[in-house]
């Protein structure tokens, strides 16, 4: 929890005072989770992530670093393409956040079939950028709830 607190802080601070002196987070470390995703490869893509890491998809439960190779397997698909697009970057330390966008792509009719937002919360473990926390937000619609009601005649017998 200190750590999300503390990549908030930053991602004000620097946005509030125009740093520009910040580089922000290098090239390799922002296309790593890509270009690992790519490779189908979900072990790979899991060394990516802290020992204490946790991945917050929309509407469902956190993904805890124990579940995590499984979830991404689950996510990769042959006919998928995963992109992202950094918009910003920031670290401080030990401490690093990347905000951009997503998109999945079917390249076999050539079009997107899901596009969205991320953050990702980046922490130094063992001297090497891992991932700490990622959170992507879908923006499809959410759908409405759904109403169910009994008609008289399926009530139970009184």
């Amino acid at each position: 929890m200190k750590a999300i607190a503390i990549a908030c802080a930053i991602v004000a601070t620097t946005t509030a005072c125009g740093n520009r002196s910040d580089p922000g987070l290098p090239r390799d470390v922002t296309s790593a989770f890509e270009e690992a995703f790519a490779s189908k490869d979900a072990a790979k893509t899991a060394a990516l992530f802290t020992s204490d890491a946790q991945i917050f998809e929309q509407d469902r439960p956190a993904v805890h670093r124990e579940e995590i190779e499984n979830f991404l397997a689950e996510h990769m698909d042959p006919i998928l393409m995963f992109d992202t697009t950094t918009e910003q970057s920031f670290n401080r330390g030990d401490l690093g956040v990347e905000i951009g966008s997503y998109r999945f792509r079917d390249t076999r009719r050539g079009s997107d079939v899901e596009t969205g937002k991320y953050i990702h919360i980046w922490r130094k473990e063992g001297g090497q950028w891992k991932l700490y926390r990622t959170m992507y937000s879908t923006d499809r619609a959410v759908k409405g709830a759904v109403s169910v009601t009994r008609a008289d005649d399926e009530r139970a017998p009184g």
